[in-house]
């Protein structure tokens, strides 16, 4: 009955007009789909609850009523709600059949300079990276490629928006050539990772807690993933710079040495691309 009364509620009463009472109904909601103890989730997904979180995010991108911190939680609300509903088997025939990416572009585009905002749409995102269809829909979905570049440029020192960026690019350019040339191209992909690579390798030698120390490493891990993925395409490689390369070659060093062994084999996965080293002119002893 409650689950009934919140669907109620934000399928028959204006968004824009109670702005603050969806904020509270679809958080309530969100936060029973994330219960895996009970059926709940494929009960919302039954009653269309995707499609009304597809209906209201498309609101909030073209509202001019919704402002300030009201349509900043309602987008809180609704990616969160929208990230545990991912997890629910039925959900990913149904999300090719909507238009969650472009709203989400539309979303980081308005919100650009709201990192809560941003790390919750990059949370579906690598979620739905995860789907083979979705993951082909993202991988030639430009604007969603260059968003995620410039958030790696720009927000370095946010962990976390790196990871799942860096997750999302990883498994985009693992299945689908198109992201990886889109990305060299006009993303300047490889200076990007370079730069990433520098900052985060200097970080491995600070004196900090263990906790940052595991994301410094993980943020490596999957920026190399990347750098490995793109590399793979052939009319990339040929035009790599040889500084990437010497930072690959470093970043492999440190990986061995300090036993960071996913890092390791990501580079290791690097390696093996022979057009890689032969173009570079690396002995590997």
């Amino acid at each position: 009955k409650i689950v009934h009364s919140l669907l109620n509620v934000i399928n028959q009463q204006n968004i824009e007009e109670n702005g603050l009472a969806f904020v509270y109904c679809i958080g309530a909601l969100k936060v029973l789909s994330a219960n895996t103890d009970n059926n709940i989730g494929n009960i919302l997904v039954q009653y269309g609850f995707l499609q009304v979180l597809e209906r209201h995010l498309s609101t909030c991108n073209t509202s001019t009523q919704l402002e300030g911190e009201v349509v900043s939680s309602l987008y809180t609300q609704i990616l969160g709600a929208l990230r545990n509903l991912c997890d629910i088997p039925a959900t990913e025939k149904l999300l090719e059949n909507t238009s969650f990416c472009g709203e989400i572009v539309k979303t980081m585009t308005e919100c650009y300079c709201d990192a809560e905002v941003l790390l919750n749409s990059c949370r579906v995102l690598s979620r739905m990276s995860l789907f083979t269809e979705m993951c082909k829909v993202i991988s030639h979905n430009n604007e969603i490629l260059d968003l995620l570049v410039k958030i790696i440029d720009n927000y370095t020192n946010d962990t976390q928006l790196l990871l799942r960026s860096c997750f999302i690019l990883g498994n985009v350019t693992g299945q689908h050539d198109h992201a990886a040339l889109h990305l060299h191209e006009h993303g300047h992909i490889m200076v990007s990772m370079l730069t990433l690579s520098k900052v985060y390798k200097g970080r491995l030698a600070e004196k900090t807690t263990k906790d940052k120390q595991l994301a410094v490493k993980d943020v490596l891990c999957k920026a190399v993933r990347v750098f490995t993925n793109v590399l793979q395409n052939k009319e990339v490689a040929v035009s790599v710079n040889p500084q990437l390369i010497k930072m690959f070659v470093s970043l492999g060093q440190v990986a061995s040495q300090a036993k960071i062994y996913e890092l390791l084999l990501n580079v290791l996965c690097g390696f093996k691309q022979h057009v890689l080293l032969q173009h570079c002119g690396i002995c590997l002893h």
